[in-house]
C-alpha cells in the first residue's frame, strides 16, 4: 500500500516538474526568441506593400498586403489561419457573420421600438400628472379667492363696526376733556422726525460708490496677478534646481545611454533601396535634397537616393530586414526604471510638480 502511494506521489511530481518546465521554456522562448519581420515597398506605375513578421518560424506568422486589389491581412499559427479579411477566406464563416449581424442588427431594432414605447409611454405618464396637477391648482386657486371674498365682506362689516364704535369713544372723550386735541396734535409734532431722515441718494453718490467698487475690484486683481507671478518664479527656481542637479545629470545620461542601445536593437539588419524623386521646381527639388543631407548618415550605402530636376516624380522601391527581442526591451526598461538617480529625479519632479494643484 506505502509503495503504491509513493510511487502516485512520484508521478505528481514529475507531472509537476514537467509544467513547471514547459513553462519555463516558453518564458524563455518568449524572451530570447526574436520576432522577425520583413518589410518591401515599391512604387512605379502602382503602389505595392508587403510585411511578414513571424516568431520561431511558423509558430505565429503574420502577413499583410496592400495593392491595387486593396488591404489583405493574416494571421497564421502552425500552419491554420486565426485571423484573415482575405476574400473567399471562409464561406462558412461568412455566413455566420452575415447571420450574426442580422441578429444583432434585429434585436437593436427591438431594442430600440422598446426604448421609444417607454419613453412614449412615459411622457403620456408626465402630461396626466400635469393636467391633474393644474385642475388641482385652479380648484384650489378658486377655493382661496370665494375665502378671501367672504373674508374681505366679514373684515367690511367689522372694520365698519369698528369705526363707529371708535367715533363714539373719540367723541366722549372730546366732551370730557376738550384740550385733548391739542394735546394730540403737539405729540405728532413732536415724534415727526421727517426733518431728520436720511437724504435721499444722489447720481454723483451712486457714481463714487462704483468708481470705490472698481478700484478695489482692481487692486484684488493685481494682487492675485502679483501672488501667480511670484508662485511661477518660485516654481521657475525649483525646476531650475531639479534641472541643474547632479542627481538629474546622472539620471539623464542613464537614461540617454539606455535609450541609444534601444533603438540600437530596434534598428534594422538590413535596408536597402533606390528612391527617385522630383518637385517639378528644380529650387525646391534642390532645398529638398539638402534636407535629406542632415540624415546621410542613416541611409548611406543602403539607399540610392536620385533628384530628377526636370519633372515632378515619386518612384523606387525600398526592402527592410530586422528582428525584435523581448527581453533587450525589458532589459534596458528596467534599467530605467530601477535606477537610484532616475527614482530619486522622478520623485523630486512629482514633488514640485504637486505644488501646482
Amino acid at each position: 500500500m506505502l509503495h503504491i502511494f509513493l510511487l502516485i506521489l512520484k508521478i505528481l511530481l514529475i507531472t509537476v516538474l514537467i509544467l513547471i518546465g514547459l513553462v519555463l521554456v516558453l518564458l524563455l522562448l518568449l524572451l530570447f526568441v526574436p520576432v522577425r519581420y520583413r518589410f518591401y515597398a515599391e512604387k512605379h506605375d502602382n503602389f505595392i506593400c508587403k510585411l511578414k513578421a513571424s516568431w520561431l518560424g511558423f509558430v505565429f506568422c503574420f502577413k499583410a498586403n496592400y495593392d491595387e486589389n486593396g488591404f489583405v491581412y493574416w494571421l497564421r499559427s502552425f500552419g491554420g489561419t486565426l485571423v484573415s479579411n482575405e476574400d473567399g477566406f471562409s464561406e462558412e464563416s461568412q455566413e455566420e457573420t452575415d447571420t450574426e449581424t442580422e441578429a444583432a442588427e434585429s434585436e437593436k431594432e427591438t431594442r430600440m421600438r422598446k426604448k421609444a414605447e417607454v419613453r412614449e409611454a412615459k411622457k403620456l405618464k408626465k402630461q396626466e400628472k400635469a393636467e391633474t396637477r393644474k385642475a388641482k391648482k385652479q380648484e384650489k386657486r378658486e377655493q382661496a379667492e370665494a375665502g378671501k371674498a367672504k373674508k374681505t365682506e366679514k373684515q367690511e362689516a367689522e372694520d365698519a363696526e369698528s369705526d363707529q364704535q371708535d367715533g363714539l369713544s373719540d367723541q366722549m372723550i372730546q366732551d370730557a376733556d376738550p384740550d385733548r386735541e391739542d394735546r394730540d396734535a403737539n405729540r405728532e409734532f413732536a415724534e415727526d422726525h421727517s426733518e431728520f431722515q436720511k437724504s435721499p441718494e444722489t447720481i454723483f453718490t451712486r457714481i463714487g460708490k462704483k468708481f470705490d467698487r472698481f478700484v478695489i475690484a482692481v487692486k484684488d486683481k493685481i494682487e492675485a496677478v502679483v501672488r501667480k507671478l511670484r508662485h511661477m518664479k518660485d516654481k521657475a527656481e525649483q525646476y531650475k534646481k531639479f534641472v541643474r542637479a547632479g542627481t538629474t545629470k546622472q539620471a539623464f545620461q542613464v537614461l540617454k545611454r539606455n535609450v541609444i542601445l534601444l533603438l540600437k536593437h530596434l534598428n534594422p539588419t538590413k535596408i536597402k533601396g533606390q528612391v527617385t524623386y522630383g518637385s517639378g521646381d528644380p529650387a525646391s527639388t534642390g532645398k529638398q535634397l539638402g534636407y535629406l543631407s542632415l540624415i546621410l548618415p542613416l541611409y548611406y550605402n543602403k539607399i540610392d537616393i536620385t533628384p530628377d530636376f526636370s519633372k515632378k516624380i515619386l518612384e523606387g522601391d525600398i526592402f527592410i530586414k530586422g528582428r525584435i527581442r523581448v527581453y533587450n526591451i525589458l532589459y534596458y526598461c528596467c534599467n530605467v526604471y530601477f535606477n537610484k538617480y532616475v527614482k530619486r529625479s522622478m520623485a523630486y519632479l512629482k514633488k514640485i510638480s504637486g505644488g501646482n494643484k
